[in-house]
């Protein structure tokens, strides 16, 4: 496959522990910059997750039904080895502040160091999604507060949180 096929793949990471509005944001700017976009949910077995992988997928599925060219994903390994094997040339992460910003140049520079050949894009929130997170939403589902947590999910997925919370 030519370099030039493999700039147009691009992959977002994250466990998305839910999808937020913000978390959708970053994705449909990716959709508009590459041919093919994976949102890759990630499995880290010493992390404690609200929701399971199911869950987090369904919500994920349904918060970018509209995007022809962004496939759902999930694995348990190295970004790296999944980003070769899905053949993308870019990994594109969003960054509301410097915190993220100090974390994520982290990152990319270990995973540059372990692919040289995969490129990582920063790319910053909208001002009005500074405050947006999955921390937020969980903080609001823990007390009830389903009102606000709507606010900041994608639309249409708070029934299957709250499928789940009632199973």
């Amino acid at each position: 496959m030519s370099s030039d096929k493999r700039k147009r793949y691009a992959i977002v990471p994250g466990s998305f522990d839910p999808m937020t509005i913000g978390h959708l944001d970053i994705l449909r700017r990716a959709s508009e910059l590459y041919d093919k976009v994976y949102l890759a949910i990630l499995i880290n077995p010493s992390k404690d997750y609200l929701f399971n992988l199911e869950t987090r997928k369904k919500i994920a599925e349904k918060a970018c039904a509209d995007m022809q060219n962004v496939t759902v994903i999930d694995d348990g390994g190295l970004l790296v080895d999944l980003a070769r094997k899905l053949e993308c040339s870019v990994i594109i992460k969003g960054v509301r502040d410097e915190k993220d910003f100090i974390y994520e140049k982290q990152m990319a520079a270990y995973n540059k160091n372990l692919a040289p050949e995969i490129e990582t894009l920063l790319l910053p929130c909208h001002c009005d999604l500074l405050g947006v997170s999955s921390t937020k939403v969980r903080e609001l589902l823990s007390v009830g507060d389903y009102e606000n947590a709507k606010k900041i999910l994608p639309c249409g997925t708070i029934e299957i949180i709250l499928k789940q919370r009632n199973a």
